[in-house]
């Protein structure tokens, strides 16, 4: 989607990476993988990141600020 693709050219722009997660996978398993990763943030579409990391929804029109890391 367009949205999509600006997300992405946001988190490349920004500096950071860009981590592909299938959302098929179980929640455990996403989890495990943006523990490995060492992910501050994740952008997503419909639904938190797993394991307690910090999300944004792309698709919102403005993230709420305490959900923005400092660094």
């Amino acid at each position: 989607s367009p949205e999509l693709i600006a997300a992405m050219l946001g988190v490349l722009k920004a500096g950071a990476a860009y981590l592909p997660l299938d959302p098929e996978l179980p929640d455990a398993r996403l989890a495990e993988l943006v523990k490995q990763a060492g992910c501050a943030l994740v952008v997503a579409r419909d639904r938190p990141a797993p394991g307690g990391v910090a999300s944004i929804r792309y698709d919102d029109e403005e993230p709420p600020a305490a959900a923005v890391p400092a660094s």
